[in-house]
């Protein structure tokens, strides 16, 4: 009984970060509209990089990703479409009950990935995974979280039920 306990425990464990970050990903590659306000709004149109400064805010559907600035890099001469996106400091992703925070973040459209860094945190429900860095891997729905050699990794897993 023990060890089925501690295998479903763990198997949630190593899913968890993975079924946040893969549910706010999905948001992020959707067709809504997204609605960014900040401060400020400076675009290249011949670079390709349009750079939001100041309180910035970024919500697609039930997800808002808040950061003191957002670099958005597209293509040009087509469709315009994202190639990546860089969110700097007090980076901090929301939908519903979960919640992402780290000093920076980086969409990787091409190769479907999500980079928080710096002080790496996912919580949902009483449960969270802390590191220097978490990766997840969109069109594997995978994760890794990694910390420097001064530091560790930490996870703690709330059973569902379990008072938080």
């Amino acid at each position: 009984m023990m060890w089925s306990m501690l295998t479903v425990s763990l198997w949630i464990l190593l899913l968890f970060p993975q079924t946040v970050l893969a549910e706010i990903s999905q948001q992020l590659r959707s067709k809504e509209p997204i609605n960014v306000s900040a401060d400020r709004l400076e675009a290249d149109m011949k670079k390709g990089v349009a750079t939001f400064t100041g309180k910035v805010t970024a919500r697609q559907g039930d997800v808002a990703i808040h950061a003191r600035s957002m670099t958005v890099f597209y293509t040009t001469g087509g469709k315009g479409d994202v190639e990546r996106a860089e969110f700097d400091g007090d980076v901090r992703i929301v939908q519903n009950d979960r919640v992402a925070v780290a000093d920076k973040g980086l969409f990787l459209n091409r190769e479907g990935q999500v980079v928080l860094s710096g002080h790496a945190e996912v919580h949902e429900a009483g449960s969270s995974v802390t590191g220097d860095e978490i990766v997840y891997y969109l069109n594997e729905s995978r994760s890794v979280i990694s910390s420097d050699p001064t530091s560790r990794v930490n996870a703690v897993f709330r059973p569902q039920g379990e008072a938080k």
